[in-house]
């Protein structure tokens, strides 16, 4: 799906470039600078709606009241967000956070399909890593070790 949208050929961002008839565009995931953050745009694509599913419950259990008196008491929509929100779901949040680093850390197989850990090795994960010193380069000790660490 996503070369489909970033394909430098025949993705869908490079057709709408041409139907406005500027020149072709390279693909966002073959250049410098690009390439990891279309990587992380498509990553964070891809964890949202677990995200969502972790903090929503939190959110709904912050009580009617809470909000209410914020809302009495003028406080804006971001000072109630912060002052409201973040105060509740904190413990929660610090949750999500740490299994969203466990999940980022093991990011493997977008970026293989995506990138390959290209252009360079600017989009190479630690479970990238791992596998290309494994099974691409033979160097059994370092892939596991690198796996071990993850």
């Amino acid at each position: 799906m996503w070369h489909f949208l970033f394909g430098s050929g025949q993705g869908l961002l490079g057709f709408a470039v041409g139907a406005l008839g500027l020149h072709e565009v390279p693909s966002p995931l073959s250049q410098h600078g690009l390439a990891l953050l279309t990587t992380v745009a498509v990553e964070a694509w891809r964890v949202a709606p677990l995200v969502a599913f972790l903090l929503l419950p939190g959110l709904t259990a912050i009580s009617a009241e809470k909000w209410e008196h914020a809302t009495i008491e003028g406080a804006s929509w971001i000072h109630r967000i912060r002052h409201v929100a973040l105060p509740s779901i904190r413990p929660l949040a610090l949750a999500v956070t740490m299994l969203l680093i466990g999940i980022s850390l093991g990011t493997f197989d977008a970026v293989l399909i995506l990138t390959g850990g290209g252009p360079g090795t600017e989009t190479v994960t630690p479970a990238l890593f791992s596998y290309t010193a494994a099974f691409q380069l033979s160097n059994w000790p370092v892939g596991t070790t690198a796996a071990w660490l993850i």
